[in-house]
């Protein structure tokens, strides 16, 4: 899993918001732009038309990608790039993303459904699994309804 898909996963983009949080649409996505390590580095965010996210960091001394941040064993610098990446993903994720209860469309499209319709809310009720959810009846509390991911 990516820097960007753990730092938007159970996210999905919010069109509307985007340009007011900084991003320019372009022909096949939005692109945002931001020195971040006190100008040293260039975060470059894209969300294409399909809500998928991808990134680079930028050395602006170089004009490089700065490729130590995907590693798995870096060094303390490397480390505070990532910190700092992954700082300003989450600032962007505040911005202009809607969170999801689930990782798929379409369990979020039925949890949205049954919110509608019944009111009622998935609960997640597996310590071990937290992805996994239940939706129940109020009075009762028998579950009527179980949302698990399964490969």
């Amino acid at each position: 899993m990516t820097i960007e898909e753990e730092a938007f996963q159970k996210q999905r983009p919010d069109f509307t918001k985007l340009t007011a949080a900084g991003f320019t649409k372009r022909k096949r996505d939005y692109q945002f732009e931001q020195d971040f390590m006190a100008g040293q580095l260039r975060a470059v965010v894209r969300v294409d038309f399909t809500e998928h996210v991808s990134g680079n960091v930028i050395d602006n001394g170089t004009g490089e990608e700065y490729l130590p941040l995907r590693a798995v064993h870096c060094g303390p610098f490397a480390a505070q790039v990532k910190a700092g990446y992954i700082d300003l993903l989450g600032e962007i994720a505040r911005r202009c993303f809607v969170s999801e209860p689930f990782h798929g469309a379409q369990a979020n499209r039925l949890s949205a459904w049954i919110q509608q319709e019944f009111h009622d809310q998935p609960e997640f009720v597996f310590k071990k699994l937290p992805d996994y959810a239940v939706f129940r009846e109020p009075q009762s509390q028998k579950w009527y309804g179980l949302v698990m991911n399964i490969s």
